[in-house]
């Protein structure tokens, strides 16, 4: 299969991302969640209700920026592959 093909069925996932256990990501989500935990325990109702809509845009603003980056990126990378190929020397026949 080509890439094309493996993006179109779903094999290929850019924002799919494996956890290796005990990298700097994993120690830093077991903390977030650890700190998250602890503050969880001293909010009343009101104030987790607020704070879960927070966590919501936080989310929803994470999602737009990873998009905006992958698509940024790939547009570089379209760019750098064009200048590349105009400055190939395409043979005489």
């Amino acid at each position: 299969m080509t890439i094309l093909e493996d993006l179109w069925y779903g094999n290929v996932r850019p924002t799919e991302r494996s956890i290796v256990r005990g990298s700097k990501l994993d120690n830093l989500m077991n903390l977030l969640c650890q700190n998250e935990d602890d503050l969880m325990s001293g909010l009343t109702d009101k104030q987790k209700e607020t704070f879960e809509k927070f966590k919501d845009c936080q989310s929803e603003i994470t999602d737009y920026l990873e998009t905006e980056a992958f698509t940024q990126g790939f547009t570089i990378a379209v760019k750098l592959m064009v200048e590349v190929m105009k400055t190939m020397e395409i043979p005489e026949v």
